[in-house]
């Protein structure tokens, strides 16, 4: 946009007053809650809570994890982070604990097949036929109804463009390389996964756009050059 010359438009932080307004607002209408004076104040006062996303996102970190006994220590875990980007981790890893107790590691291997796409994935042919597929002792990672349930929770993190699924914004991005994608060898596991799986669809239909797309960036991602 910039080589465009696109016009540019600086936004500033919320000041303390907006900051304020949208806690008491925000909560109400769309959680039917309220926090005490006290919890406000603190929240208004930090210098993450200047950024909209970060502060949206906190609120509802809130209003769905914490509870009354431990609620001030939640409010201090996430502003013991420093950007959104770290806000979303503590998100990531507490969909983790809540959603996969038996450590399948379906939520990370849906994530991580998103971050390494090279532009989004369809929801049901690719991401879905990946998730489902059963391994060499005849067991998927998923079942049909988890994959629907995890799809439902995690939705608000996800955006759809042109019928592929990519993450929401940047800092949900960073979060999962932050999270589980920081060794090269993780990545590469992925990169496969979808090379051995736009392989297949290539057989099918060797000028499929999403082939030609996708293919070619996971074979060099994985070092698969000889293919």
């Amino acid at each position: 946009l910039r080589k465009r010359k696109c016009p540019e438009f600086q936004l500033e932080p919320l000041n303390l007053g907006q900051k304020k307004s949208f806690i008491v607002q925000y909560l109400q209408n769309k959680h039917g809650k309220k926090l005490n004076e006290q919890q406000e104040i603190r929240i208004a006062e930090s210098y993450q809570s200047g950024n909209p996303r970060f502060l949206q996102t906190l609120l509802d970190e809130i209003c769905v994890a914490a509870t009354h006994d431990n609620l001030d220590a939640r409010i201090n875990s996430f502003l013991g982070v420093k950007n959104t980007a770290e806000l979303y981790e503590l998100v990531l890893s507490r969909i983790d604990a809540d959603y996969d107790a038996t450590k399948k590691g379906f939520i990370k291997n849906m994530f991580c097949l998103i971050s390494v796409s090279h532009n989004g994935l369809h929801c049901a042919d690719e991401l879905g036929l990946l998730m489902l597929r059963s391994d060499s002792q005849g067991k998927s990672l998923v079942s049909e109804e988890e994959f629907s349930t995890l799809y439902l929770l995690i939705g608000n993190l996800l955006s759809t463009a042109g019928g592929l699924l990519t993450f929401a914004n940047e800092d949900i991005a960073a979060a999962v390389e932050s999270l589980y994608l920081k060794d090269v060898s993780v990545r590469q596991k992925y990169h496969r996964q979808l090379a051995e799986l736009f392989s297949e669809t290539m057989q099918d239909n060797i000028t499929n756009d999403r082939v030609l797309s996708e293919l070619p960036w996971h074979l060099e991602k994985s070092e698969q050059y000889s293919k």
